[in-house]
C-alpha cells in the first residue's frame, strides 16, 4: 500500500509546529519518515513548496515522489488548515495511508487491516471540543450536510486520522468536496467567531467524517481501541515494547503531548536507535542555525499556566527560572520576591498569614534551584541515551525477570512538598511529589506534579528495596491482593518512573 504524508507552512513561517522547538519538530518528521520507509517502501509527499523545501532539502527526507499541489489551495487551506489534509486524501487513485508527521509507526498490523476500505487510528468518544463545534455549527452555520442532523454526528464521535486511507479511495475525494462546500459557505462565520469554531479543523478532518461514513454504512477499520474524552494514553505510550522488536509498536505524539520534555526526549532517542545519522544533521543544523534553537513556550507566569489544556506543567527556558526562583512564592506573598537574603525572605513569610504553606512553598522553589542547576551540569545527549537505553531494556523484560531487582529513590531528581504548587487536586498521599525534566540540549526546563498513584508509589520507596518487597508492601498499604492486574498497574509505574530518572535500579 502507498504511504503518503502532507505537509503547509507559510513562507518564512518560523514556528516549530506546537513542539517546544523547531529541533524536535525536525526529529519528529525525521522518525516520522524513516519508519514509513522502512515499513511501506515507499514514501510520497504532497505539500506546498515550504513544506517542501523544509523537509527535503533542510532534512533532506528522501520521499519517493514529492508534489506541491498544496501550493494551490493556500487560500483553502488558510481557511481550514485541515483541508490540506483532505485534498491529498482525495488526490489518490489507488490504496493508500496517510500518516501525520507525529505518527512513529514502528510495527505496522498484517495485510487483512490494510485491506480495508477505509482505516484510521481510532474512534474518539465525548470530547468536548466536537460537542461545541457540533452545537455552534447548528445554531449559527448554515447550508449542514444531511449527515450532520443525524442522533450519530450529535454523540460528538471522531476518527482519529493519525493514520487514516484505505482501499476505497473514491470516498475520500466525495468527503472532501463536502467538506469544502461547507467551509466556503461558513469560511465567513469561522473568521468571525474563532472561539466558537476554533476546532473547526479538527472537527472536519475526524468527526466529520466519522459522520459521513456512518451515514454511507462504512464501518472503518481502527488500528487502536476507542478513546474516550482525550485519554490517549495507548497511544502515546513509550513504555510497552514489543517483545520481538524491542520498539513501541505505534506512536502518535498528538496536541498537547508535543509540549513535553519527557515525551520530546524519548522520541529523540528513538531517532537516534533509528536513524543516528539523522540525528547528527539535526544538531549540526542547529549548531549552524540559532534561530532554530529559539521558539520555546515560555509561560513561567502561573496564571498563564492555568490557561494550558494540561495545568500541571510550566513551561520554560532555564535562565527564565533562574531570573524567577520564587514565582509562586511572590503570588502567595503578593509581593516580588527574587534573589533577596534569606532572612529577609523569612521574615515576609513569618510576617505573612500563611507561614506553614509559606515556608514550604520556599523550601519548594529552593529545592526546584537546586535540581535545575544539578540537570544543567549532568544533563546531555549522551547521558539521556545511556538511561533510556536501561529503560528499553527494563520495558521488555518479564515481571518475574525484574522481581529480585532493587529500586530506589532517586533523590537528586525527587521533590517532595506538604502542598499542591499546580493546581486544585487534593491527594489522600504523604506528600506531592514532583519532577524536573530537560531537554537534552539543556535548553527547555520542565516541572510537573506526578499523579496521585505515582505519589503514592514514591511515599513507599523510603529506602531500598526489591521490586517484589515493594509489592508487596504496596498490597499491604491497600488491603489487596498481589494479583495480575496490581502486578500491571506497578510494573507500568515503575517503567515510568525508570523514563523519568525518579527511581535507581540496581
Amino acid at each position: 500500500m502507498k504511504a503518503i504524508q502532507s505537509f503547509w507552512i507559510l513562507p518564512g513561517d518560523k514556528s516549530a509546529g506546537s513542539w517546544i522547538s523547531k529541533r524536535y519538530e525536525f526529529i519528529s518528521w525525521s522518525l516520522s519518515f524513516i519508519l514509513l520507509k522502512k515499513n511501506f517502501g515507499q514514501v510520497a509527499l504532497n505539500a506546498n513548496r515550504e513544506g517542501a523545501k523544509m523537509l527535503t532539502e533542510v532534512l533532506g527526507l528522501s520521499y519517493d515522489e514529492v508534489k506541491t499541489d498544496l501550493e494551490e489551495i493556500t487560500g483553502v487551506i488558510k481557511k481550514v488548515w485541515g483541508l490540506g489534509k483532505m485534498y491529498t486524501y482525495a488526490n489518490q487513485d489507488e490504496p493508500f495511508v496517510h500518516a501525520d508527521g507525529d505518527v512513529f509507526w514502528f510495527n505496522i498490523p498484517g495485510e487483512d487491516f490494510f485491506r480495508s476500505e477505509v482505516i484510521a487510528q481510532n474512534i474518539e468518544m465525548d470530547e468536548v471540543a466536537y460537542k461545541n463545534i457540533w452545537l455552534n455549527s447548528h445554531k449559527y452555520a448554515q447550508d449542514l450536510p444531511a449527515y450532520m442532523h443525524t442522533p450519530y454526528s450529535r454523540l460528538a464521535m471522531a476518527a482519529n486520522t493519525g493514520i487514516t486511507g484505505g482501499t476505497d479511495y473514491q470516498t475520500f475525494k466525495t468527503f472532501y468536496n463536502n467538506a469544502l462546500a461547507f467551509t466556503e459557505t461558513n469560511s465567513d462565520l469561522f473568521a468571525k467567531q474563532k472561539e466558537d469554531f476554533r476546532f473547526i479543523s479538527i472537527y472536519l478532518e475526524q468527526a466529520l467524517l466519522l459522520a459521513y461514513l456512518n451515514a454511507k454504512n462504512q464501518k472503518p477499520a481502527f488500528l487502536k481501541k476507542p478513546v474516550f474524552r482525550t485519554n490517549f494514553e495507548e497511544v502515546t505510550d513509550f513504555n510497552t515494547l514489543n517483545p520481538q522488536t524491542g520498539t513501541p509498536d505505534f506512536i502518535h505524539l498528538l496536541a498537547t503531548f508535543k509540549y513535553r520534555v519527557e515525551y520530546c526526549n524519548l522520541m529523540e532517542f528513538w531517532l537516534y536507535k533509528t536513524w543516528p545519522e539523522q540525528l547528527e544533521k539535526i544538531d549540526q543544523l542547529c549548531s549552524d542555525n540559532p534561530e532554530l534553537r529559539k521558539n520555546f513556550h515560555i509561560l513561567l507566569d502561573p496564571a498563564n499556566e492555568k490557561k494550558l489544556p494540561v495545568a500541571e506543567r510550566i513551561f520554560t527556558k532555564p535562565e527564565d527560572v533562574r531570573s524567577h526562583p520564587y514565582i509562586r512564592l511572590s503570588e502567595l506573598l503578593k509581593t516580588s520576591v527574587n534573589n533577596q537574603n534569606k532572612d529577609f525572605i523569612s521574615e515576609l513569610i513569618n510576617a505573612c498569614n500563611w507561614p506553614e504553606k509559606a515556608s514550604d512553598c520556599y523550601q519548594f522553589e529552593t529545592s526546584r534551584q537546586e535540581v535545575l542547576s544539578y540537570l544543567l551540569q549532568k544533563t546531555s545527549q549522551e547521558s539521556l541515551f545511556s538511561r533510556l537505553e536501561k529503560h528499553r531494556v527494563f520495558c521488555v523484560q518479564p515481571v518475574e525477570e525484574i522481581w529480585s531487582s532493587s529500586i530506589s529513590i532517586n533523590p537528586g531528581m525527587c521533590l517532595k512538598s506538604t502542598f499542591n504548587w499546580f493546581n486544585d487536586l487534593v491527594y489522600n498521599s504523604e506528600c506531592y511529589w514532583y519532577k524536573m525534566t530537560l531537554s537534552s540540549d539543556g535548553l527547555c526546563f520542565q516541572e510537573f506534579l506526578l499523579t496521585e498513584t505515582e505519589c503514592r508509589v514514591l511515599d513507599l520507596l523510603d529506602k531500598e528495596m526489591t521490586v517484589g518487597t515493594f509489592l508487596q508492601l504496596w498490597c499491604d498499604s491497600h488491603q489487596i491482593q498481589p494479583d495480575q492486574k496490581t502486578v500491571s498497574t506497578i510494573h507500568k509505574v515503575l517503567k515510568e518512573f525508570l523514563a523519568l530518572d525518579l527511581i535507581i535500579l540496581t
